[in-house]
């Protein structure tokens, strides 16, 4: 099941995190970023905080920004057009993407197999 007809691809994650962060810290935030640790859920939970998970949720893999908010409203801010470190695509691109990492320069890319052999 998918939720929406189009997807955005953040290319350039390194460089969305930068902006995120940034325009945290430009309104008054103290932004804490940091990977999620995930926990074996018969443990003992005395020491969870905002950054853990159940284990059986680790293949999120996910990054977690955290900024304390006294306000008792949704937290609004504006990282400008990520047009640059983007790209579009309709929903169907999503089953026929493959992504991998370019050695050359570490960066996230992708590629459509089925939809190039088509284009032949």
């Amino acid at each position: 099941m998918w939720f929406g007809t189009h997807f955005v691809l953040i290319h350039d994650a390194g460089a969305f995190m930068d902006r995120v962060l940034a325009a945290l810290t430009e309104k008054g935030f103290k932004p804490d970023d940091k990977m999620v640790t995930y926990y074996d859920e018969n443990d003992n939970h005395n020491n969870l905080y905002v950054f853990h998970k159940p284990n059986r949720l680790s293949h999120q893999n996910e990054l977690r920004v955290f900024v304390e908010n006294q306000a008792d409203e949704p937290l609004k801010f504006e990282i400008g057009s990520i047009e640059d470190i983007s790209m579009f695509f309709d929903i169907s691109y999503l089953e026929r993407m493959r992504f991998f990492v370019d050695e050359s320069t570490g960066m996230l890319n992708h590629s459509f197999p089925l939809l190039e052999k088509s284009q032949e």
